[in-house]
Formats: structure tokens, C-alpha cells, sequence
């Protein structure tokens, strides 16, 4: 670079031009960041010169030089003869102080001469906004091949689209999950459309809905919460059942891993009955989006059906817990299910069991026999 740059100064001197060093003071510096996209840019100018700098990068701050330059973006232009110059070379380093940037370097352009720029700091303002979008028809696209969501949403000042990656909308979603390129906010007062550099996303259902909510920082580093309401059927309902559960099981598992279960078998001895939530205590009302997949099932024989919606109340009463509630599971049965950890206390209820069932020590390991098979306490079948 050193001999190329002597090269250009040698044959400036050759044409009779002799080649300057030029300082350049500016104090209004702009930004733009897309380095979620590996590009950033700065803008800056005075009286005489306009400066623009576009670098690859996914940083806005450190070292950058003509190794990362985009040439298209990097140039000065002299305002008296509204002249370009391109860049032929150029280093420089960015610094940050909060949400303010200070550049600078050295820019040597197409004219042979050599430009230090001083760009200095500039405060950005910054503003929150509320996009309420919960009554406004989502438009919901599945693309299964990718397993990619797409969620768009206008009213009349803002129109919101996301699109990330994920098997259902109804969860937390991070940065990384999220297509910047198609995921953006349109101020349509000004027609400006906003690209995400930072996102929090959170996703509940509640039976066939999903409820958003979104806090966004744009690129135009202004902070946007965004509330939205997806209508997502899981399954179709197809059937209903009661089951009474008793001597059911609670596997507290909320100081370790941060959630509990209650398990047993159904006065029928015919259906094993699972439900787990994630908690910081046993008691409580708990809906879909708080349900521990691997531990919210209903099983017969040797099928198990999962369920994608509802809740469930915990109470405790003496030493144990009652529990009610009414989910739907992933074979369209919504299920109104009550379990105790007490024993029945009734000659009716033992007289409707059809199946018979009973609890046995074996190798200190509780075991259930019914007439499906044995089942430890957790529900599942021993062979």
C-alpha cells in the first residue's frame, strides 16, 4: 500500500499536480447499522467536503481498512465543485460513548491526495414507541420445507413484519432466529422502514391463540414494543372426556430443573394421566404456554397423546394436592380431568372401576399393576 500510494504521489508530481494532506473536521457524524448484514456505514460533513465510509463488517466499532472497504460507499465529495472522489486507500477506527460514535482516519482518493478525517460525537436521540396490533388481522404464512413462520400486521400508523425459524410461533425467540432481511417496522407517516438490531420475543398460547410480545430496537436506534395476536388452531376438537385420577404422584422437580408433574392412573385403570408446568411453587393456575411438553401427555394402551392446549389449578390440601383442569390434546379429545393425591374414600368410586389396579414394593420401587401392564410412578410401563 506504502509503494502504491508513492506511486500515486509520483505520478501526480510527473502531471504537475502536486498531492496535499487535507484535515477535515466534521462534528454532525450519522451511522448506520446493518451489521446484523455485515455492513456498516458513517456519514459526516462540513462546509467544504461530504464524507461517507461503508466498511464488511458485524461490529460498528474497532479498526477497519481498505482490506473491508466498500468501495461504492467510500469517498469524499468537495461541495465547491461538486466533485467525487473514490477512495483508493483508507484506515480509520470507530469508538463508541453509549449510543454516540467518534471516527477517525486517513482517506487517500483518486485526486492523490491524502484526507484525515476527524469525524466527532453526536448524540442520537432515541424514542419508544407502542405498536398495538392485537386487533388486527395477522397475515400467518408456514413454510414447511424451512420450517420458517412468517407474521405480518398493519394499522394505520405501523405496518410490522417477522419472519423467523422455529416449529410454532407460541415461544421465546431470539436474535439469531430471526431473518433480518425480512423482519422489519414501517413508519408510514414517513414511509421509513425500520430493520431489527436487537429483539426480545416472546410468544404464549392460549388455546388456539398466541399472544405477542415484542420490544424491538430499530436500526434508527429507536425502541418499539409491539403487541400482536396470532389465531393459531392446534387441532380440531373432535371428542370430549372425563377422567378422575386418584393416588396420583407429584414429582417436584422445581429447585433442580424448575418444574413439577403429577401423575396417575385413572379410576378406570384404563388411561395413564401426566401433567407438568413450569413453576417456582406447586400451587397455582397454569396455562398452555407454562405446560412441560415431555411431562403434559394422556396415554392408553401404547399410545400417548400430548397436550397442545388448556390449564390446569394445583391446590394443596393436608399433605397433598388436588388438581383440575381442562386440556386438548394432540388427538382432538379435550379432556376435563380432576386428580388427587389422596386415596379414594368412597365405595362408589371403587365400584366404577372397571379395570383393577394396585400398588406393590418391588425392589423398593413402587410399581402399579393393572390389567394393561405395570407402570412405575412416573406412569411408564415396565416391561
Amino acid at each position: 500500500m506504502k509503494k502504491f500510494y508513492l506511486l500515486l504521489v509520483s505520478l501526480f508530481s510527473f502531471l504537475g499536480v502536486n498531492a496535499e494532506t487535507i484535515e477535515i473536521y466534521c462534528e454532525n457524524l450519522k451511522f448506520y447499522d446493518y451489521s446484523y448484514m455485515s455492513a456498516i456505514y458513517y456519514e459526516a460533513e462540513n462546509d467544504d467536503y461530504f464524507v461517507s465510509l461503508g466498511f464488511d463488517s458485524t461490529s460498528m466499532t474497532g479498526s477497519f481498512d481498505t482490506t473491508t472497504m466498500s468501495s461504492w460507499d467510500t469517498f469524499i465529495t468537495v461541495k465547491s465543485t461538486n466533485t467525487k472522489l473514490d477512495a483508493e486507500s483508507v484506515t480509520c477506527t470507530a469508538v463508541s460513548d453509549g449510543d454516540t460514535y467518534k471516527v477517525e482516519g486517513s482517506m487517500v482518493c483518486s485526486d492523490g491526495n491524502t484526507y484525515n478525517f476527524h469525524l466527532g460525537y453526536v448524540e442520537v436521540a432515541s424514542e419508544t414507541y407502542t405498536i398495538d396490533l392485537s386487533t388486527s388481522e395477522v397475515s400467518k404464512i408456514f413454510y414447511d420445507e424451512s420450517c420458517e413462520w412468517e407474521l405480518k400486521a398493519e394499522n394505520d400508523e405501523w405496518a410490522v413484519a417477522f419472519d423467523f425459524r422455529g416449529s410454532t410461533p407460541a415461544m421465546t425467540l431470539y436474535y439469531s432466529n430471526f431473518d433480518h432481511a425480512k423482519s422489519y417496522i414501517v413508519n408510514k407517516s414517513t414511509g421509513a422502514t425500520i430493520y431489527f438490531s436487537e429483539i426480545d420475543y416472546i410468544g404464549l398460547r392460549a388455546g388456539d391463540y398466541i399472544y405477542i410480545d415484542a420490544s424491538v430496537k430499530g436500526t434508527d436506534h429507536n425502541i418499539y414494543n409491539i403487541t400482536m395476536t396470532v389465531y393459531d388452531r392446534v387441532v380440531d376438537i373432535v371428542g370430549r372426556a372425563s377422567l378422575n385420577v386418584y393416588s396420583a404422584n407429584v414429582d417436584n422437580q422445581i429447585a433442580d430443573y424448575g418444574y413439577f408433574a403429577i401423575q396417575g392412573i385413572d379410576e378406570t385403570g384404563e388411561y395413564l394421566v401426566s401433567l407438568g408446568a413450569k413453576a417456582e411453587e406447586i400451587e397455582g393456575v397454569f396455562r398452555s404456554h407454562q405446560l412441560v411438553e415431555t411431562s403434559s401427555w394422556i396415554e392408553v394402551g401404547n399410545v400417548r397423546n400430548y397436550f397442545v392446549s388448556g390449564g390446569f389449578t394445583m391446590e394443596a390440601e393436608g399433605d397433598g394436592y388436588n388438581c383440575k383442569g381442562e386440556l386438548l390434546a394432540d388427538d382432538g379429545i379435550m379432556y376435563s380431568i380432576t386428580m388427587t393425591t389422596a386415596e379414594p374414600d368412597g365405595l362408589g368410586r371403587l365400584a366404577v372401576k372397571t379395570i383393577a389396579v394396585r400398588k406393590v414394593l418391588d425392589n423398593n420401587q413402587i410399581i402399579i399393576a393393572t390389567e394393561k401392564g405395570k407402570f412405575n410412578a412416573a406412569g411408564i410401563m415396565i416391561k
